[in-house]
């Protein structure tokens, strides 16, 4: 409830709906939030498919590919 008139009161927190710039910069926060969560889950099952591998050559070269693949997505959303 310290939401001001120009906000919503969610279970999110505030969402500023009168200013545009402000609602772009509230979802872009959210959503590099969640994206780098996800690159983070990506990265330990990657790694967990890496170690449990047990020498299969296609099994190792999924983990690798989604390893690369997950730290290149990251890369993106930090730039």
């Amino acid at each position: 409830s310290g939401c001001n008139r120009s906000q919503l009161n969610t279970a999110l927190g505030c969402i500023p709906i009168n200013d545009q710039n402000a609602l772009v910069g509230w979802i872009l926060g959210w959503a590099l939030g969640i994206g780098g969560g996800l690159a983070f889950l990506l990265i330990l099952y990657a790694g967990f498919q890496i170690m449990t591998s047990g020498g299969d050559p296609k099994k190792l070269q999924a983990g690798q590919e989604l390893m690369t693949s997950a730290i290149g997505g990251l890369i993106l959303l930090i730039f």
